[in-house]
This record gives structure tokens, C-alpha cells and sequence, in this order.
């Protein structure tokens, strides 16, 4: 079907580069396949966060992604003026401060409505979602946007975006759905953009790009060498226009964090440096043994005091009836035994995530001789950001998801069998992330299948490192780079 309506459309290219067609043809041309995935997950998400409960559980309650919630309650403290303690509060809060200003505007207004919230009490109508939720998918899917330009600027025709935008769909689904992280998708989108303009020789624009990705999730530290090795193809550029680029990309994070530093300098370094995680609620992995091991403290005591009061109060809220109201009851000593006991082993994820900065940084290194191959860079960013997933000491399934949105990428120009044999291999690593085995057994099988996956999307011969010709025509002047502005 997607093929179809790509045929019938006709050649991006052609679109584009004529002015005599209607603008409205033009801007589908540019913007129509992510504006149809960005309305996917927003229909979907809503309908999962609406109905999931009712129809499939027969519960009368609604579904909003969990993590979501205690960003949320720190976006409070923001907009209250409490910007000091943001990582002090306990809302659990270990990423930059950024993605609290991006949902300041409509938390402060879900305030100004009485919306009611999921945290840290139990509700079964978090009406505040309502309102929430569907701004937090909009911005969400901004990678969606940033993969579709460089799959246009690649060359891939109109039916293979469609294609390629539908299984970044199903890709992205659980990271904003399921779990409720748009900060991380948000930082991606941002670092894409950011290695694309470098790739053009624009320094500055690129700097600033990474400075706000930054502000939202440090690790697109991850893929900033992919962003320097792009860069590095131009021969004009200088050594200061590097440290130029650095120096901008500093600037946005470090302003956001000077006030929680000054005010609560000890539980704003805990919470970055040391990134705390808890075995006992995620996935353990050999890495563990790396993974120095961290007194009980405020972050933890919190979230078992959260955790405590939402059995409390799911235990004995007035709206719960029937078969949900007989499961809370029964869940209230585990919900108080997650609280004390899934909490109580508490690691510092900080030591290997560095590790992972420094593995990629070599890797990037090592490979600079690939700085004029556009689709080597794409396929490079996407294994530095598989590193993430390799030296991970508490594993959660959605870390798989920047890997795998770049591999389809990168998948969809070798050809329309690597990008559907990517999409299964990354859906079988993610569907991998739920399981619950052994450390050694979990990591290996998904070590192995997230090398499978950038076998499968890299594999084969590289491309010429010229701007690629569709088969109807020419590419236009404002196409003709590889990676797009």
C-alpha cells in the first residue's frame, strides 16, 4: 500500500523541484511521511492510554507511560520556581533539566485546570494525560522528522520513505507510549540534525544542535565524534571552528544546570554523575561488576516513600471497584515490597555508560577515514549508539530504540529485504528487553542480536559518498548533499 501511494505521488524529487506544482504537493513531498507517522503515534498512544485497560484488561483505569510521571512532578518544581530542586525533590529525575522546559508551558496550564496526576498517589483517571499526552507524543516524534530528511536527502524514493517511516514508527512507539521518555527521542532528533549540518560544513548551527540535545539526554555524547568525523571532511575547516563547535554545545546544558548545582550541589552530582539504577526493578547485566554500589539515599528513600503511598492510596481509593479494586488489594503488600526490597540494591550506571563515551570516541577515531561516506556516518552513529546497550549495567528495553532508528536508515537505502530484515531483528532485540532471565544469558542474546541488526542494515558495499540520482530524474540543487541542513 505504501509503495502504492508512493507511485501514484511520484518523484520527491521531481515534486520538490518544481515550483509550478501546488505548494501543498510540495510540502507532502517534504514533511507528508513523518506528519502521518507523528498522527499515528498520537492516535495510537491515546487509544492505548484509553482503552488498553477497559477492553483488553476489563479494568476500569487508564494506561499513561509510567516514567513520564516523576519528569512530570519535577517539571512542577520548575514551573513552581523550586528550579533548585529538581534533582533533590525525589521525583527520580538523572537526565539534563531540558525536557522540564519543553513541558513547563502545559504542566503549568494542567495546574491552572486542577488535572489530576499519577504521581506519587495512584489515580485511575489521570485526567492530567488528557492533556499532557498528546504534547508529549508531538515532540516526541521529532527523530521522525529528522530520519525522513535524511532518507530524502539519500535519495530513497517517496514509497521506501513511506516504508521506512512506518517501521520507525513501530519503533518509537514504546519509547513515548509504553514508557514515556520523549527526552530521549527528542535529543536523537536533534543529534541527527546536528550531524547532518556538519556534515555540510556548518559548525555553528551544528554546535547549537548538540547544545540542546544535550540539554534533554547527555548520551548523544555518544554520537558527538560521529558529529566531529563529519565535520572532519571539510579541509577548510580549522582547528578553533572545532573547539567552536564545542564550546556551543556546552553552553545550553551548562546554563540549565548552574542553578540545581549551586543549590543542591550533592544530589544534582549524584543524579548525573553517578546516574543511580536499581537492578531490582530493571534488567541486571554482567556489566554489574562495574557498577560501583550506592548507599540508600534521598532518590531512593523517596521512591520508596512514592511507592508506598501509591499502595496506600490504590489500596483504599473510593473510585476502585470490582476485580481491579480485588488485584489492588492483592498487590498492595507487593507494591510495598517493591518499595523496600526491588529498591534496596541501588548501582551507580555512571562508570560503564563512560566507558561506553570512550569505546565510541576510539571507534570514531579509528574510522575517520570514512568522513566523505554519508551512509558509512549514519551506519557509525547507530553502533556508537549500540554501545549504550553493550556496556549497560541495568538494562531497559527501550536503550535499544536510537540504535535501531538509525540502523532502518541506513537499512532502507541498501535496499527494501535489509530494511524489513533490520525492522524484525530490532523488534526481536526490544521484544528481548521484556524478558527476564539470567544476566549473562540476557546480555548475550542482545549483544547478538543488536550486532545482527547493524550487519544487517551496514553489510555490503559502500556507497560512493556522492549525492545519490533518483531513477525519474535528477536530484535538485537544493537536494544535491547527501545529508541534509
Amino acid at each position: 500500500m505504501l509503495c502504492q501511494i508512493g507511485r501514484r505521488l511520484g518523484s520527491c524529487n521531481k515534486i520538490v523541484s518544481s515550483p509550478s506544482l501546488p505548494s501543498a504537493r510540495v510540502l507532502f513531498a517534504r514533511f507528508g511521511w513523518p506528519v502521518l507517522g507523528t498522527f499515528a503515534v498520537l492516535a495510537s498512544g491515546m487509544a492505548y492510554f484509553l482503552w488498553w485497560g477497559p477492553v483488553v484488561h476489563s479494568e476500569p483505569i487508564w494506561l499513561p507511560p509510567g516514567d513520564i510521571w516523576g519528569t512530570i512532578r519535577s517539571s512542577d518544581y520548575a514551573v513552581w520556581g523550586y528550579f533548585g530542586g529538581i534533582y533533590s525533590a525525589g521525583a527520580g529525575l538523572v537526565t539534563f533539566p531540558g525536557i522540564l522546559l519543553a513541558l513547563a508551558p502545559v504542566v503549568a496550564l494542567s495546574n491552572f485546570l486542577r488535572l489530576s496526576v499519577d504521581f506519587p498517589y495512584f489515580m485511575p483517571h489521570p485526567t492530567a494525560w488528557l492533556l499532557i499526552g498528546p504534547y508529549v507524543f508531538l515532540i516526541g516524534c521529532l527523530p521522525l522528522f529528522a530520519l525522513d530528511a535524511a532518507a530524502r536527502r539519500l535519495g530513497l524514493s517517496m514509497s521506501r520513505r513511506g516504508l521506512l517511516m512506518a517501521c520507525e514508527v513501530a519503533a518509537i512507539w514504546q519509547v513515548l507510549v509504553l514508557w514515556g521518555h520523549p527526552e530521549d527521542t527528542i535529543a536523537i532528533g536533534l543529534a541527527c540534525y546536528g550531524i547532518m549540518v556538519a556534515y555540510d560544513g556548518r559548525w555553528v548551527a551544528s554546535g547549537w544542535l548538540f547544545g540542546v540535545a544535550l540539554a534533554f539526554q547527555p548520551l548523544v555524547l555518544l554520537v558527538y565524534p560521529v558529529a566531529l568525523l563529519a565535520l572532519s571532511r571539510h579541509e577548510s575547516i580549522r582547528v578553533s571552528e572545532f573547539a567552536g563547535m564545542i564550546a556551543r554545545s556546552v553552553v545550553v546544558p551548562a546554563a540549565l544546570l548552574v542553578v540545581p548545582l549551586i543549590a543542591s550541589w550533592r544530589s544534582s552530582t549524584r543524579a548525573l554523575l553517578d546516574q543511580p539504577n536499581y537492578p531490582g526493578v530493571d534488567h541486571p547485566t554482567p556489566w554489574m561488576v562495574l557498577a560501583p554500589r550506592l548507599r540508600s539515599g534521598l532518590a531512593a528513600s523517596a521512591l520508596r516513600g512514592n511507592l508506598r503511598a501509591q499502595a496506600a492510596s490504590s489500596y483504599h481509593h473510593p473510585g476502585v471497584t470490582g476485580p481491579l479494586a480485588r488485584g489492588l488489594g492483592r498487590s498492595r503488600r507487593s507494591l510495598v515490597g517493591s518499595a523496600r526490597y526491588a529498591l534496596r540494591e541501588e548501582v551507580s550506571a555512571g562508570p560503564p555508560r563512560a566507558l561506553a563515551l570512550i569505546v565510541g570516541a576510539v571507534t570514531a577515531l579509528r574510522l575517520r577515514n570514512l568522513n566523505k561516506d554519508p551512509l558509512a556516518i549514519a551506519w557509525l552513529a547507530s553502533a556508537c549508539l549500540a554501545l549504550r546497550c553493550f556496556f549497560e549495567p541495568v538494562m531497559v528495553s527501550f536503550y535499544v530504540w536510537p540504535a535501531f532508528a538509525v540502523a532502518l536508515l541506513v537499512a532502507a537505502k541498501r535496499g527494501i529485504v535489509r530494511l524489513l530484515s533490520c525492522f524484525a531483528i530490532g523488534i526481536g532485540a526490544s521484544v528481548w528487553g521484556f524478558v527476564n532471565t539470567d544476566a549473562w544469558t540476557y546480555w548475550l542474546v542482545l549483544v547478538f542480536l543488536l550486532a545482527a541488526m547493524l550487519v544487517a542494515a551496514g553489510a555490503g558495499q559502500r556507497s560512493s559518498g556522492r549525492a545519490p540520482r533518483s531513477r525519474q530524474g535528477p536530484v535538485p540543487s537544493t537536494e544535491a548533499s547527501p545529508i541534509p541542513a
